[in-house]
């Protein structure tokens, strides 16, 4: 079984091996970005990862996809292309589903963010007062993050 790892810290990087803060994708991870992909998969994946493991609704995610919830059918290609992408790069146990709700295991991916929240103060210094910053909800985390950061200083 792969491991899911994801770099947050400073950027969003995505990849299904070790290249702890590369600029590059993995070969395996590319599959979000190619043409064949929706670009809102990886804000829900983002938006899922950042929830870290809560079980979010259908209805949740439209609303901050698309900022209400009237895209039923869109969603749905969406979950399906997101679970399809994972199952391709395998690594389809990172995706906790549950009647109209999708989750992330948090037991199943590393991830920079993560490990700083328990307490692997080292990565302080990855985060350079930017979490995710192409997605608005990301904001509330990361104002978050960077009065951890004020505080340690």
């Amino acid at each position: 079984m792969k491991r899911f790892v994801l770099f947050l810290l400073g950027s969003f990087i995505l990849s299904c091996n070790s290249c702890f803060a590369s600029n590059e994708l993995s070969q395996q991870a590319t599959a979000f970005y190619s043409d064949n992909n929706f670009q809102k998969t990886m804000e829900m994946l983002a938006y899922l990862i950042d929830r870290r493991g809560s079980m979010c609704s259908g209805s949740e995610l439209m609303t901050v996809l698309f900022e209400d919830d009237t895209h039923q059918k869109y969603y749905n290609q969406l979950r399906l292309d997101l679970i399809n992408t994972l199952k391709s790069l395998g690594c389809e146990s990172v995706i906790v589903q549950a009647r109209g709700m999708l989750g992330i295991s948090v037991s199943e991916i590393e991830c920079d963010y993560y490990d700083y929240l328990n307490g692997k103060e080292e990565l302080a210094k990855l985060y350079h007062g930017e979490y995710m910053a192409q997605y608005s909800f990301a904001e509330f985390t990361n104002a978050s993050l960077y009065a951890k950061l004020v505080s340690h200083q």
